[in-house]
């Protein structure tokens, strides 16, 4: 029998808090309810769920805070986050996605349209990695270990960095547009005026040092690495 998925929600709201857990359980999702993010922190000491449902606004630590602590340890760095909020600034979402969120949608939400993201989500997170390492002009990627090497030196980068330069090493030699870029990692289209991608880019060819410099812009259309 397969394992039923479990989701986080960590929200202060008890009637937001009933939604999304109603609009789960009709999807078979099971979930567990936290009103403050270090209740929650707490929890996944010892229980891992599948997804977490996180709103940015929350008693005592932050959204935000509580993202970066999951996305800052190995052993929860690849849970994914969907952020449920009221807050609906470009600020608040690139803030959410250059922190290691997975998603963002902003309340009030259909609940149709919340169980549809949570899906996906989970669908991304059970499909298999058929690439355990890379070799790509002197960059070495464990995907498994989420470690980064240029020439044997070691390289940190954070979450998204990483997944994102997986992606171009990936499709080593090949133009990548900026809306398969930003759907293969925040699983979002590309806003005209979004830095997000950009962001991301730059600091990942700061940190690569001289093989920063194989990060290619191809104007008009996106990034390759070559």
């Amino acid at each position: 029998m397969d394992k039923q998925d479990i989701v986080f929600i960590v929200e202060d709201d008890p009637r937001i808090q009933e939604i999304e857990a109603i609009a789960l359980q009709r999807a078979g999702i099971a979930s567990e309810r936290f009103s403050k993010g270090e209740d929650f922190l707490k929890a996944i000491a010892s229980k891992k769920p599948d997804l977490v449902l996180l709103d940015i606004m929350l008693p005592g630590i932050s959204g935000i805070a509580v993202l970066r602590e999951l996305k800052k340890h190995p052993e929860t760095a690849h849970l994914p986050v969907l952020m449920v909020t009221a807050k609906t600034s470009d600020m608040d979402e690139i803030l959410s996605m250059e922190n290691g969120a997975d998603d963002y949608i902003t309340k009030p939400f259909n609940n149709r349209v919340l169980v549809l993201h949570v899906q996906a989500l989970l669908r991304r997170a059970h499909v298999p990695e058929k690439h355990t390492t890379l070799d790509v002009l002197g960059i070495h990627m464990d995907l498994d270990a989420m470690t980064c090497s240029v020439d044997g030196v070691p390289v940190e980068l954070a979450t998204k960095e990483f997944e994102l330069l997986a992606m171009l090493a990936k499709n080593v030699g090949k133009a990548m547009s900026r809306d398969v870029l930003m759907d293969g990692i925040w699983h979002t289209e590309y806003v005209g005026n979004s830095r997000t991608l950009d962001i991301h880019i730059n600091r990942i060819r700061k940190k690569l040092g001289k093989t920063g410099e194989r990060i290619h812009t191809v104007w008009g259309i996106g990034y390759k690495l070559s």
